[in-house]
């Protein structure tokens, strides 16, 4: 290395700048990616095509730090409670944001005139990670939209599966929650409870009998949803 050149090992502000140089390159790959292939993939996911027919499906590369997925706007064909207007809700939002510290895969639920849901949004992913990993995971994150649309509008109804999949991410995501950033509350109560228990015989000896079952139903979740989905800080 050059004498005079600054050591990124030494230097934090270059070091930061040239992760984001190297970030630019993976949101780049995920904003070529063509409307054609984008929706390709989003009409493989069952119950896409009735929420585009409702909502339109828009596709947004207007901010070069992300990619975003939203469904749009629809009357909700009653007034709203105070009778001033008639209702309309938007439907939810998935977006790939790059950031300092890498990408957040960010879940918008869908909002009305009359209902919204307590948390403003769910991080599915926060750090780093590759655009290629991302668009390989893309169209399960589309179904997690597809799901999320069903269960966060007043209006729509939603499937078993869909439902349980909705609660389980909303206790292992950190969300924005009053526009406060929220961690994962089922990792906070799981711990609590470890910590709290092992001073106990009762409660150490039940934690030992739940082990394997945590076990087998964490190797359930990463099959289900991706190892790549855990990555969440």
């Amino acid at each position: 290395m050059n004498a005079h050149s600054p050591d990124p090992r030494r230097n934090p502000l270059l070091a930061m700048w040239q992760r984001r140089r190297d970030m630019r390159h993976e949101i780049s790959l995920l904003q070529n990616q063509s409307d054609e292939a984008i929706l390709e993939r989003a009409h493989r996911v069952s119950g896409f095509d009735e929420l585009e027919r409702i909502y339109s499906f828009w596709i947004d590369r207007s901010n070069p730090d992300t990619l975003q997925f939203s469904f749009g706007n629809r009357s909700m064909f009653r007034l709203t409670t105070d009778r001033s207007k008639t209702a309309a809700e938007n439907g939810p939002t998935l977006v790939y944001s790059l950031g300092d510290i890498g990408f957040a895969t960010i879940l918008y639920p869908a909002k009305s005139d009359l209902a919204r849901t307590f948390e403003d949004h769910l991080f599915l992913q926060i750090g780093a990670t590759s655009g290629i990993k991302i668009i390989e995971g893309m169209e399960r994150d589309l179904k997690i939209l597809v799901a999320y649309a069903h269960v966060s509008s007043i209006d729509m109804t939603a499937t078993l599966g869909e439902r349980w999949r909705i609660w389980l991410l909303r206790r292992v995501c950190s969300r924005g929650e009053g526009g406060k950033f929220r961690k994962a509350p089922g990792w906070s109560v799981l711990l609590g409870i470890a910590s709290f228990g092992a001073r106990t015989f009762v409660t150490a000896s039940f934690l030992s009998i739940l082990k394997p079952i945590g076990f087998a139903l964490a190797l359930w979740v990463v099959a289900w949803l991706g190892w790549d989905w855990l990555k969440l800080t």
